[in-house]
C-alpha cells in the first residue's frame, strides 16, 4: 500500500491549463473487441485518489482521479463517478504490444506498472519531481495523445536488472530488483526517501537513471524481499531474518527508531548503520505496509500486527492517539500487537493515509480502524476506530462486503479501501467518493459509501470492469 502525508509541503510546481474538462465533451474510443471481453480481475491497488485493477490475462483498468494522466487513457477527465464510465467503456491502459502486467503501484498523481516478458517498468502521470523515471523530462505523461502504448518509454533500471516489486510514495517511486534482491528508487528526495545519504532528486535530469542510479544500501549480506512506501518515507523486508528496516521522513517515529531524525538523506545513514525496526524477539516479518505517517508489519509466524509512527486517527490500533518510534523505550516488546479478534491471524495489511486493514484468515475477513470520517474503515459510522478502550479486538466488527464473499486481498488509498472477494472476483471498494475523490470507488456516481448506514453489504456494489 502505497499513501502520502498532506501536511508535507508540496515541492514547487507549475499547473498546465486544460481546457474542455466535462466528460461530456469528450468523445470516448469505441471499446475494441478485446477490450469488451471480460475483464476478471486478480489483482488490485489504490493510489491517492485512483484506483487500479489487473486482469488474469494481464491487461489493466484504472479509475478516479486523473488530472495528470495517472489513469493512462491519453486525458484528464477522472473514470469512474458517471455509470458510462465503467465496464467495457472503462479503456484498458495502452501499455505496449505483448506486454502484460504483473505489478501495479501508484503515488499522489502518477501509477507505475511492472511488465512481463522482461520485468520492465513503465510509469505515468505526473512526473515534476522525476518520479517516472525518464531523465530529462519532467512532464505529465498519459494526459495527452501518442504518450501510452509503445510511445512511453520504459525506466531504465540498469543493465542485468528486472523488477519484480514496484511502490510509491507521494512523489517518488522505489522498485525491487533481480538478481541481488536490490531497491533502487526514483523522483522527490526532499526528506532522504530514495535512501542515498544526499537530498538530490534522480530521474528528472540526465544522467540520473540506469547504471548512474545506485542501489539503496541496506546492509550487508541483506536482499529485500519486500518494499513498501508511504507519502515520504520507505520500509523494506530483508532476508534473513524477517527483518525491516526504515528510511526517509520520520516526524512522527514512522522509521520506529526512538526519535524522529529523518534517514536517508545524509552521508552516514545507510547501510550497517541503518538499524533495523525493533519489533520485539522472535518477531520475523513476512509483509510489510507504510501510511501517510505510520509503518506496519506482519508476521505470520506469530500472527501478529504491529504499527508505529503517527497515531492521531487511532490507527496504530493501541486505544489511545499516542505516536510510537518517536522516542526511546517504546519499541521491541512494549509495542504491543494489535488486538484484532480472538481466532483470528492476519495474513496482510494494508494503510491508508489514517487507517489501516488486516486480511484475516479464516474465512477472508477484513477488519478496519482509524479514521473513519468517509467510510474508509466500513464500519457505516464516522468516529475513529482504535483511539479509545474497548474498539479493538473482538470489540472490532468485521467489515460487511456482501452476502458469502470472502476477501483474498486488500488496498488502501487515501481516504478509501477496496478488497478483491470470492466468489466471483468481485472488487469492492468503499469510502471517500466526492469532490477530489470522485470516481475512486468505481461506483459509477459520486456517492460516499462506509459512513452512512445501509451502504455496505449487499448494498455496496462491485465495481464493474
Amino acid at each position: 500500500m502505497q499513501c502520502f502525508d498532506p501536511q508535507v509541503a508540496e515541492p514547487v510546481r507549475f499547473w498546465r491549463q486544460h481546457l474542455g474538462s466535462s466528460l461530456l465533451a469528450q468523445k470516448d474510443t469505441p471499446p475494441t473487441s478485446q477490450e469488451s471481453s471480460a475483464f476478471v480481475p486478480v489483482s488490485i491497488f489504490a493510489g491517492a485518489s485512483h484506483t487500479c485493477a489487473t486482469s488474469a490475462d494481464g491487461k489493466m483498468k484504472c479509475f478516479g482521479q486523473n488530472r495528470e494522466g495517472q489513469l493512462g487513457l491519453g486525458d484528464y477527465l477522472e473514470r469512474g463517478g458517471r455509470p458510462e464510465h465503467m465496464g467495457p467503456l472503462l479503456p484498458s491502459v495502452k501499455l505496449g504490444p505483448r506486454l502484460t502486467v504483473a505489478a501495479v503501484a501508484g503515488g499522489l498523481a502518477h501509477t507505475c506498472a511492472v511488465l512481463q516478458p522482461g520485468g520492465v517498468v513503465k510509469c505515468w502521470g505526473r512526473n515534476l519531481e522525476g518520479q517516472l523515471g525518464l531523465p530529462g523530462n519532467t512532464q505529465a505523461l498519459g494526459d495527452g495523445l501518442g504518450e501510452m502504448g509503445s510511445d512511453l518509454p520504459a525506466v531504465d533500471l540498469g543493465p542485468g536488472l528486472t523488477a519484480t516489486h514496484i511502490t510509491a510514495g507521494m512523489y517518488h517511486t522505489c522498485v525491487l530488483l533481480q538478481p541481488g534482491g536490490i531497491i533502487k528508487c526514483w523522483g522527490y528526495n526532499g526528506n532522504g526517501q530514495l535512501g542515498l545519504g544526499d537530498m538530490e532528486w534522480r530521474g528528472d535530469q540526465a544522467g540520473e537513471m540506469g547504471a548512474a542510479l545506485p542501489a539503496v544500501d541496506l546492509g550487508p549480506g541483506l536482499t529485500a524481499t519486500d518494499i513498501a512506501a508511504g507519502s515520504n518515507h520507505n520500509c523494506a523486508l530483508l532476508q534473513p531474518g524477517g527483518i525491516v528496516k526504515c528510511w526517509g521522513y520520520n516526524n512522527y517515529g514512522q522509521l520506529g527508531l526512538g526519535d524522529v531524525i529523518d534517514r536517508g538523506g545524509v552521508p552516514g545513514h545507510m547501510g550497517a548503520a541503518l538499524p533495523a525496526v525493533d519489533l520485539g524477539r522472535g518477531f520475523e516479518a513476512t509483509g510489510v505496509a507504510c501510511g501517510g505517517r505510520f509503518s506496519c508489519a506482519v508476521s505470520k509466524p506469530l500472527g501478529i500486527v504491529k504499527c508505529w509512527g503517527e497515531n492521531l486517527f487511532g490507527q496504530l490500533g493501541q486505544a489511545d492517539i499516542f505516536s510510537r518510534g518517536d522516542q526511546p523505550g517504546e519499541m521491541g516488546r512494549q509495542l504491543k500487537p494489535i488486538s484484532l479478534g480472538k481466532g483470528y491471524v492476519p495474513t496482510a495489511i494494508t494503510a491508508g493515509i489514517y487507517h489501516a486493514c488486516a486480511l484475516l484468515q479464516p474465512g477472508g475477513v477484513i477488519k478496519c480502524w482509524g479514521d473513519n470520517d468517509a467510510g474508509a474503515t466500513g464500519l457505516e459510522e464516522t468516529r475513529i476506530i482504535g483511539d479509545q478502550a474497548r474498539e479493538m479486538g473482538d470489540f472490532l466488527n468485521p467489515v460487511n462486503v456482501g452476502s458469502g464473499l470472502n476477501a483474498t486481498a486488500l488496498t488502501a488509498g487515501f481516504f478509501h479501501t477496496c478488497a478483491l472477494l470470492q466468489p466471483g472476483n468481485l472488487v469492492k471498494c468503499w469510502g471517500l467518493n466526492s469532490n477530489s475523490y470522485a470516481g475512486v470507488l468505481g461506483a459509477g456516481d459520486t456517492r460516499n459509501r462506509g459512513a452512512a448506514k445501509n451502504t455496505m453489504g449487499d448494498n455496496l456494489p462491485p465495481v464493474r470492469l
